[in-house]
């Protein structure tokens, strides 16, 4: 194993205007394409739900270059008044692409 943990889930319980909805996966059936409009805003969550698209053939991704937000920073404050940015993690896509922009 790559030490990493998969699991899949059948439906979850939603709690929804004062009541429970029952989500059952998948929510979009497994031969529908999807697309995905992206921008120049587009960050994080999004560029790894793009990546999981393309990684998968699921669909097509259009519109600009994403923000290219691949990492976990963290701050660190330190003595006289100064901090430490510091890079926690990155994201990635599943078949293993970081998403970080490169430019």
């Amino acid at each position: 194993r790559d030490g990493v943990s998969r699991y899949r889930v059948e439906a979850l319980e939603v709690p929804r205007d004062g009541g429970t909805w029952t989500v059952h996966f998948p929510v979009v059936p497994p031969q529908t394409r999807v697309v995905l409009l992206v921008n120049r805003e587009t960050a994080s969550a999004a560029e790894i739900l793009s990546g999981a698209i393309q990684d998968h053939d699921r669909g097509v991704i259009v519109g600009e270059r994403t923000f290219g937000k691949g990492l976990v920073q963290r701050l660190q404050p330190l003595p006289a008044r100064s901090l430490l940015k510091y890079t926690a993690g990155r994201y990635y896509t599943p078949s293993g692409r970081c998403i970080q922009s490169t430019l």
